[in-house]
C-alpha cells in the first residue's frame, strides 16, 4: 500500500525534554539580567517579567491545558487534525522547524478554532516509520 495515502500519527506530549530547554532558557535569560550593567529598578522588572513568561510557558505545557496538543496526524491530502486538551480540532500547518534532520521537529498551526497552537516533536517518542514518513510529508509542503 502507498505510505502516502496513510495518516500520520505522532504523540506530542510534553515531556522533561521541554521542560529542560524551557528551564535552561531561564536561568541563561537570568544570568544575563545578572551580569548586566542596568539599575537595579530595571533589573527587577526585568527578571519579573521573565519570570512571568516563564510560568505561562510553564502553565501550557501541563498536559491537561485546554492548548496543549497531545497528538498530531497528518492526514492524507496534507490536512491536520490536533488531538488537545480540549478535544480534536482541525488545523492548518503554518511553520515547520528542524524538518529535515536531528532529533526535534517544532511545528506552529492555525487552527479551526480561531487559535494557534505549537508541538515539539521528538524522534525518540515515535516510531521510526511515522517519523520518517512525517519528514517526508513536511518536505512536500
Amino acid at each position: 500500500m502507498n505510505g502516502f495515502l496513510e495518516m500520520v500519527t505522532v504523540s506530542a506530549e510534553a515531556g522533561r525534554e521541554q521542560l529542560l530547554v524551557v528551564l535552561a532558557l531561564a536561568v541563561a535569560c537570568g544570568l544575563a539580567i545578572a551580569i548586566a550593567d542596568l539599575p537595579p529598578a530595571a533589573r527587577t522588572g526585568v527578571a519579573t517579567a521573565v519570570l512571568v513568561r516563564l510560568v505561562l510557558q510553564l502553565r501550557g505545557m501541563w498536559p491537561g491545558a485546554a492548548e496543549q496538543v497531545i497528538r498530531v496526524m497528518c492526514l492524507p491530502g496534507g490536512s491536520w487534525r490536533l488531538e488537545t486538551g480540549s478535544g480534536t480540532v482541525g488545523a492548518q500547518l503554518l511553520h515547520a522547524w528542524g524538518r529535515s534532520l536531528g532529533p526535534l521537529i517544532a511545528l506552529e498551526w492555525r487552527c479551526d478554532d480561531g487559535r494557534r497552537r505549537r508541538a515539539w516533536l521528538w524522534r525518540h517518542r515515535c516510531p521510526q516509520s511515522q517519523w520518517r514518513r512525517l519528514r517526508v510529508q513536511l518536505r512536500m509542503t
